[in-house]
C-alpha cells in the first residue's frame, strides 16, 4: 500500500513533525534572501581615465551600460 504524504507525517512523533517544518521554513526563507542578494546593482564606477574604468569593471565580471567619459567614469551592472 502506497502512503500519501498526510499518512507518513501523522505516523510520526510530533516532534519530528515539527523539525521538518521549521526546517522547511529556514530553507525557503534563505533561498529567498539569496536570490535577493545575488541580484545585479547599478554603479559608477570612476578612475584615472575611461579605459581605466572599463578594465575595472570588466575585471570583476560587470556589465557595463555607459561610457562617461567627461568624468572619467562608466556605468555598470556589477554583483554586490
Amino acid at each position: 500500500m502506497i502512503k500519501s504524504a498526510f499518512q507518513v507525517m501523522r505516523s510520526m512523533p510530533r516532534n519530528v513533525c515539527f523539525l521538518i517544518i521549521i526546517a522547511s521554513l529556514i530553507a525557503a526563507t534563505t533561498i529567498e534572501y539569496r536570490s535577493e542578494s545575488q541580484t545585479a546593482k547599478s554603479y559608477i564606477v570612476q578612475a584615472n581615465g575611461l579605459d581605466q574604468a572599463m578594465a575595472l569593471v570588466g575585471n570583476v565580471g560587470g556589465d557595463i551600460t555607459r561610457e562617461l567619459g567627461i568624468i572619467d567614469a562608466v556605468g555598470a551592472r556589477l554583483m554586490p
